[in-house]
């Protein structure tokens, strides 16, 4: 239990401050479970981020659900969900409530002052884990290929197509000293794959929502919230890349509802540019778009969506992951995630320059923020949290 508690408060803390969408949620883990608390080793880590990768749903939350996995056990996972997801699912429930209020300038302001940081704390992450992931001329070239194939053609599913081809290209190719792997394992004895309770579970909510949502049920209540259920089920399972992909599939499976609940495309919108001004994940539009499917029950709607299009990822995760470490004691699949993990520094670089870098508004003001902002950083002597705050109040300052 105490290990929970450690893990939830961690979470909770960090899902306060960490903006700027998944790359920065990456390095902002990486530093601080990597670097700061020493939780895990960057080997470890980058066995689960690579996990985190070929897993729907967003990347961060994964790899949070994964490193509150190791520390804590299931419940530790569960607490690392609650406490990095709950602020942005505070906000985002609270924006469906009280949306003839907002003032999105004061937001973008704000933004403006934390994208210097963000700019920062990813090109340092990238810095240590390029050091770890390409050590050899092969995983550098992986890297910088990568990179420029997203930058050219971006895509979600070329992002899945370089995940995958770096695999194949390194797994097959696993010469230590061409991959950079430290040491070969000898082949282990191979034990048959049983599917367990989590497996099981993905599958029957998988098979088993839309069938009853298919049921014409009497009673409307149970009608709409099995609707909900399902919708926001199978989005989470489909979805690979965030929320930048979920939000049109979500529009599209919700739209009879919508139009009946008189929700127009405009509010759709601000509901996605908040979710990516807000801090933790985009996800956590589930939460904006619950309260509106069920506006007779905000409270449920919200919160059984936002259960609902994270469950399918984390169910897969907690099925995958007590072979995971045997299959990655594997020679082949060692150096295939080191093809993955050379790749994932390549598409965090991609990202580094669009959109991060390219949503910067560039003027006398940015120079001197990021200039700081580099200096605050590798000291690592000031907390992130009072360099959120700080930066995001130069913003308000300078831009609102």
């Amino acid at each position: 239990m105490k290990s929970v508690l450690e893990v939830f408060w961690q979470f909770l803390g960090l899902g306060w401050i960490s903006f700027g969408g998944p790359t920065a949620h990456i390095a902002i883990f990486q530093r601080h479970f990597v670097e700061q608390r020493q939780w895990l080793d960057m080997d470890t880590f980058g066995r689960q981020l690579a996990l985190a990768q070929i897993l729907p749903g967003p990347t961060s939350s994964q790899l949070g659900f994964l490193i509150g996995l190791q520390r804590g056990g299931v419940w530790g996972a569960w607490a690392a969900f609650l406490g990095f997801t709950l602020p942005s699912f505070l906000i985002m429930f609270s924006l469906a409530l009280t949306l003839d209020v907002l003032n999105p300038n004061v937001w973008q302001a704000v933004l403006q002052g934390l994208q210097w940081l963000i700019v920062v704390i990813v090109l340092d992450a990238l810095w240590s884990m390029s050091k770890s992931f390409c050590q050899t001329h092969l995983t550098k070239i992986l890297a910088l290929l990568s990179a420029l194939a997203m930058i050219f053609v971006p895509s979600i599913a070329l992002q899945l197509t370089i995940l995958v081809l770096a695999a194949v290209l390194t797994g097959l190719w696993h010469n230590p000293k061409v991959v950079g792997l430290t040491e070969v394992e000898k082949p282990t004895s191979k034990s048959p794959i049983r599917l367990n309770l989590a497996a099981w579970s993905f599958l029957a909510l998988w098979l088993g929502l839309p069938l009853l949502a298919l049921v014409s049920w009497p009673n409307q209540t149970a009608s709409s919230l099995l609707e909900l259920l399902n919708v926001f089920y199978q989005a989470g399972s489909w979805v690979f890349g965030g929320g930048h992909v979920v939000l049109p599939l979500l529009e599209t499976l919700l739209q009879s509802q919508f139009t009946a609940n008189q929700v127009s495309s405009q509010t759709l919108l601000l509901g996605y540019a908040a979710a990516q001004a807000v801090p933790g994940p985009m996800f956590s539009i589930a939460a904006f778009l619950g309260a509106l499917f069920w506006n007779s029950a905000p409270w449920m709607g919200a919160l059984l969506a936002t259960l609902m299009i994270f469950l399918p990822g984390f169910l897969l995760a907690l099925a995958i992951h007590p072979h995971w470490q045997t299959w990655t004691n594997q020679s082949g699949i060692k150096a295939a995630l080191m093809g993955v993990n050379a790749a994932v520094v390549g598409l965090l670089l991609s990202a580094w320059i669009h959109p991060i870098l390219s949503n910067v508004h560039w003027d006398s003001y940015a120079l001197v923020g990021i200039a700081m902002a580099a200096i605050a950083v590798r000291s690592k002597k000031v907390p992130m949290w009072i360099l959120v705050i700080s930066f995001g109040a130069a913003g308000f300052v300078l831009y609102a």
